[in-house]
């Protein structure tokens, strides 16, 4: 995977409390997402933890790197797309 200088972007979005711990205790090395932000292997994603029960952000983020996406493939929405994800 190379990255030309200056492309790489870091996108900041809610990450639901109990997937968001699934993502720090290292049991999910994915995420699934609306493609509303042009997402690419390279790019960073600031998880941001989101209580929805309350509707709040807990103040709590956690920082991975994009190292794999899947989209249009049978099973998966249109218009979403599967990220495979590590620690920044």
């Amino acid at each position: 995977m190379e990255i030309e200088p200056g492309q790489k972007k870091v996108h900041h979005v809610k990450c639901e409390c109990e997937f968001f711990k699934d993502v720090i205790e290292g049991y999910k090395p994915f995420e699934v997402r609306k493609n509303d932000r042009d997402y690419k292997p390279g790019d960073d994603m600031v998880l941001r933890e989101w209580n929805k029960e309350t509707s709040t952000l807990t103040g709590r983020e956690h920082r991975v790197t994009i190292t794999y996406m899947l989209e249009g493939y049978p099973g998966i929405e249109p218009g979403y797309c599967i990220l495979g994800i590590i620690d920044y």
